[in-house]
């Protein structure tokens, strides 16, 4: 009998995509004896070997989790060993890396949550009880410094390199918990193993059912609050046409105004209430770098300090400092108002809450995943 020459490896698929994920953003995962996890700062990330985990972690959870600490730790954060973390359990240091591990979670439940996916690929270590506390909006309740970098960390995923990254291996996640939960599903209705003490990960964290958008009914953890409605929710656009149809802005496009509603369907599990564009102002914050002004502007004569000009190009000045547009006004650190709102221009009056702009602006500030 001659023998085989293997001629590939196998890999777990989820394994995969977030090995993937990792190797697109710069980092080579690695497994070491020396520690649950920990980077160089030189482009690696170690992980325990499988046989010294719980059963239940999740080599893929584990490289989540980690980018969301590079995340919170900021654009810099690759090129310093565990991300610039101390590790140190010394009382004047140890408060702070908890504060930045509660805003990783925070980060990391939020870029869960609109793939139903936040208890399959929830956390493993002590902070699970953290984790589990935390509301359908992951966000809500954060305050002082944790609420800055939950929001920082958030807004840096929304930016390039991460953007298409996450959302990719997001995306392959979610196709591939729907796919097992199938099969899940009829090997639950076999016969009982008394072998296997522990239900697998899939049976514990099933697949959510679809909202007619395609959204999930579950985050994986929570639903909407009972009775939502789509009509209730801020990014459900009405027709402009009576015989045109209302649409979701959650899963609007570039190329398309989004999957069509019933205003009277129970709401997915993304459910927004109507929003408070003073407790907001993404739009106003360093959302977008521009705000183009026309000649016909009433700011042009009215406020002709807050203009700059480049050519023929008219733009509002931007404030460096607070990264926001130099008419906004900070009444406390959670309400703005223009200072300029009766005569603010033109680009500004079009902007709508609840279209796709203004969720993309959002997304760009970390306040919506």
């Amino acid at each position: 009998m001659t023998s085989r020459t293997p001629s590939a490896k196998y890999i777990d698929p989820l394994d995969h995509i977030w090995i993937t994920a990792a190797h697109e953003l710069g980092l080579t995962v690695a497994r070491s004896p020396h520690g649950y996890a920990h980077t160089d700062g030189k482009g690696n990330l170690f992980l325990a070997p499988q046989e010294d985990l719980d059963h239940d972690d999740c080599l893929a959870q584990m490289i989540l989790h980690e980018l969301c600490h590079a995340l919170v730790q900021g654009e810099d954060s690759f090129a310093k060993p565990d991300w610039g973390l101390s590790n140190d359990d010394r009382d004047e240091v140890y408060p702070d890396d908890i504060t930045r591990e509660w805003a990783c979670l925070r980060v990391q439940a939020s870029l869960l949550r609109p793939y139903g996916l936040r208890k399959l690929l929830a956390p493993t270590t002590d902070f699970r009880v953290f984790y589990d506390a935390l509301p359908g909006r992951p966000l809500d309740g954060a305050e002082g410094r944790e609420a800055k970098l939950s929001h920082d960390g958030l807004s840096l995923a929304h930016h390039p390199p991460y953007r298409r990254v996450l959302t990719d291996a997001l995306l392959a996640t979610a196709e591939l918990h729907r796919a097992v939960a199938k099969a899940s599903q009829r090997s639950q209705r076999g016969p009982a193993s008394s072998a296997t003490p522990l239900p697998l990960l899939w049976h514990s964290s099933p697949a959510p059912k679809l909202h007619k958008s395609g959204l999930p009914m579950s985050d994986g953890m929570h639903e909407a609050p009972d009775a939502a409605t789509c009509a209730g929710c801020a990014f459900l656009l009405a027709p402009e046409k009576r015989t045109a149809s209302y649409r979701c802005q959650r899963t609007a496009t570039e190329d398309s105004a989004g999957k069509v509603v019933q205003p009277g369907s129970a709401a997915c599990a993304l459910f927004e209430p109507p929003l408070d564009c003073q407790t907001c102002a993404a739009c106003c914050r360093h959302a977008f770098s521009l705000v183009p002004v026309r000649p016909s502007d009433e700011i042009n004569w009215k406020h002709p300090q807050l203009v700059a000009k480049s050519g023929k190009d008219l733009t509002v000045i931007r404030d460096p400092e607070r990264r926001c547009c130099a008419a906004l006004g900070e009444r406390d650190e959670h309400s703005f108002g223009c200072r300029i709102y009766h005569d603010r221009p033109r680009t500004c009056r079009d902007f709508t809450a609840g279209t796709r702009n203004c969720l993309e602006a959002r997304r760009r500030v970390g306040l919506d995943a």
